[in-house]
């Protein structure tokens, strides 16, 4: 179990995550921080906020387990490994940029992080994955040629922005999921009609058993 992460090149571990609170940080960069704290400290449960999408929004708790299986199902398919590079520009508070922080320590990936808006500066740097809303893809398609494998959610795609994508050759994919199934648990390749199930399904309650 990894009790640290390379984050802009920078390795953060629980003592050095917690240091870096302790500088004025703006809000969304300081959530990168506070989910450390919490993912390296000793509890086994994580809270995460609900995007709304199904009802009223709310503070609802995972176990560490789940959120681990997922990063192990989502680097299986993608292959990711250790010297992968990959780009955070979602949010941190929620469910989407906590599970690209657990996927760079489960998996060992090194992962920048830039602010999250859907006016982004990406770095001229290679990325073999990333994770986008529709908003940010489309502010961002003449910038996504040095990502290698890209996810898609928190909204619906639109067809005008599909076969937009279309044009990339980014390796696109839209998501299926959402907080209380920690993350996407089917992925659509971006100009195909069908959503492919993951192999292995993190049960919700987090414990060893997968299904389908």
């Amino acid at each position: 179990m990894r009790k640290f992460i390379t984050l802009n090149n920078v390795v953060y571990d629980l003592k050095k995550s917690t240091q870096k609170l302790e500088e004025f940080l703006p809000g969304w960069e300081r959530d990168i921080f506070l989910f450390l704290v919490e993912w390296f400290s000793t509890s086994e449960i994580i809270e995460v906020h609900t995007s709304g999408s199904t009802g009223n929004p709310k503070l609802i708790s995972k176990p560490k387990t789940a959120l681990r299986n997922s990063a192990t199902m989502t680097g299986d398919f993608f292959e990711l490994s250790s010297n992968k590079n990959a780009l955070l520009c979602l949010p941190a508070k929620y469910i989407a940029g906590k599970m690209m922080l657990v996927r760079a320590i489960e998996l060992g990936l090194s992962l920048d992080y830039i602010e999250p808006k859907t006016q982004m500066i990406i770095p001229e740097k290679e990325y073999f994955f990333c994770a986008m809303t529709p908003p940010q893809v489309e502010a961002s398609l003449n910038d996504l040629s040095t990502i290698k494998n890209l996810i898609i959610g928190g909204a619906p795609i639109s067809a005008e922005l599909e076969n937009k994508i279309l044009n990339l050759k980014t390796n696109c994919y839209a998501t299926y999921g959402m907080t209380e199934t920690v993350s996407h648990i089917a992925l659509r390749r971006i100009g195909t009609e069908s959503y492919q199930v993951l192999s292995e399904i993190p049960s919700l309650n987090g414990s060893d058993n997968y299904w389908i």
